[in-house]
């Protein structure tokens, strides 16, 4: 991705692309805590059966929202998740006229507390809820 082309991360390298079977990445939690992503060979089509359900959100911000929150979960890249989710989040939505979600420095624990609880308990709610909560208007 451009924007962290500077940090030299591989965060354009889709999982699903990869030509040989790969468990997909163990992402440290804490505490010795691991969470560990799908196969890479199901990348793309839990990619697009997720983009079909998730375009079918209504509201701009609750659609950009979701999927920040499923790209986190889901792993899709080797690195940048989380980052490549929000910024997706906000191209939505500044596109229909909102202004961008930012997860002030207060707020990053909190916040990565939220996305731990997600990949510990299979539920993106309260993930999702934390990145609209934060939307000021």
């Amino acid at each position: 991705m451009f924007i962290a082309a500077s940090l030299y991360i591989p965060t354009h390298q889709f999982r699903g692309d990869q030509k040989i079977r790969y468990n997909g990445p163990t992402v440290g939690l804490g505490g010795g805590r691991r969470f560990q992503a799908f196969d890479a060979r199901l990348t793309h089509d839990i990619l697009d059966a997720g983009l079909e359900k998730i375009l079918q959100v209504e509201h701009p911000l609750v659609r950009g929202a979701t999927w920040a929150a499923f790209a986190a979960y889901q792993q899709f890249y080797f690195d940048g998740n989380k980052r490549s989710g929000r910024y997706t989040m906000n191209a939505v939505g500044m596109s229909h006229g909102f202004d961008a979600i930012l997860i002030p420095a207060s707020q990053k624990a909190a916040y990565e507390r939220i996305v731990v609880d997600a990949l510990e308990t299979d539920d993106l709610t309260a993930h999702i809820r934390f990145l609209l909560d934060l939307y000021r208007d």
